[in-house]
């Protein structure tokens, strides 16, 4: 229940040796963080933020994302699937990703883009099923290729 109080999870990783011995060479002459200067003010954050309400999802999204959530409470290894929170979070996690595309509407693929970071971590896996998959994003994706994508055009041209 705690996790599924957070929009997404982000991993990332140890950098590589390289990436490592150029984060040793510039923190070794001067620190670059006390040269930082915002690329953005709280003006445009808050703009940001109040455009993705307005993102347009079809009504065939709204089934998708549904169909999706669904299949993490019946997929099998999975014990507690995602949430209604979690479909309210992968819409707007998708509705964030068409923004920052530039577009005003929804397509599926920001709901496949969003669906990892936004589900994974609330879905709760059986030792089995963790063992066998290796992670829950795995299991996550497994479900994306199980549900039927909507095709039909009118999503990508319907409007409010």
């Amino acid at each position: 229940a705690q996790l599924d109080r957070f929009l997404v999870k982000t991993s990332m990783s140890y950098p590589t040796a390289e990436e490592s011995v150029e984060i040793l060479n510039r923190f070794g002459r001067s620190d670059p963080l006390d040269s930082l200067r915002p690329v953005v003010g709280a003006q445009d954050i808050a703009a940001a933020i109040a455009a993705v309400p307005n993102v347009y999802v079809h009504p065939d999204l709204v089934a998708y994302i549904v169909e999706i959530v669904e299949a993490t409470r019946s997929a099998e290894g999975v014990e507690l699937g995602a949430s209604p929170r979690g479909a309210i979070a992968l819409q707007k996690a998708g509705k964030a990703f068409a923004a920052m595309d530039g577009r005003d509407y929804v397509t599926p693929d920001d709901v496949k883009r969003a669906a990892v970071p936004v589900l994974a971590h609330r879905l709760i896996m059986s030792s089995n099923a963790r063992i066998r998959r290796g992670s829950n994003e795995e299991a996550v994706a497994e479900i994306l290729r199980g549900v039927s994508v909507p095709t039909e055009s009118r999503i990508f041209w319907a409007r409010r």
